[in-house]
């Protein structure tokens, strides 16, 4: 990558109209349809003008170098990123979902009527940690079983 302002042949007092300017001129001489030998050049310049044409990323480029763009995101490797947010390896179960078939009349439906449903779950007591004990301790084998 070189300098965006010889790319787009302005000097760095350059207003925003010359940029522009210059950029279209360019875009349509190396512009991939017209110039066979001119896709990467029209990339090269696409960029220039996409950095000069933003006054925060001209004034980052001005004070940042030639070199900007490459030499901010160039330590920055995505899976790092991706372990970060994943790195706890807590997995959150989802809920089973429950399905009953239930028969109910047409009627029923229409008239909007509520259904109480009883159904099993296995959801560990407070009082007991699920042992089915008032003292939290696994019940004792009987020694006659």
């Amino acid at each position: 990558m070189g300098d965006h302002y010889k790319t787009l042949c302005v000097n760095k007092n350059a207003t925003s109209d010359e940029i522009k300017s210059s950029y279209r001129k360019l875009a349509l001489k190396y512009h991939p349809d017209k110039c066979k030998d001119g896709s990467e050049k029209f990339k090269v310049i696409n960029e220039a003008y996409s950095v000069l044409s933003d006054s925060e990323k001209k004034n980052m480029y001005d004070t940042g170098g030639n070199n900007m763009n490459r030499t901010v995101y160039s330590n920055i490797n995505p899976s790092d990123i991706f372990n970060q947010f994943f790195s706890n390896n807590a997995t959150v179960q989802q809920p089973n979902n429950i399905s009953y078939k239930i028969g109910i009349t047409l009627e029923q439906i229409c008239l909007g009527k509520k259904l109480n449903i009883k159904f099993k779950r296995d959801v560990k007591c407070s009082l007991c940690d699920g042992n089915r004990t008032k003292n939290k301790t696994l019940p004792t084998q009987c020694k006659n079983c």
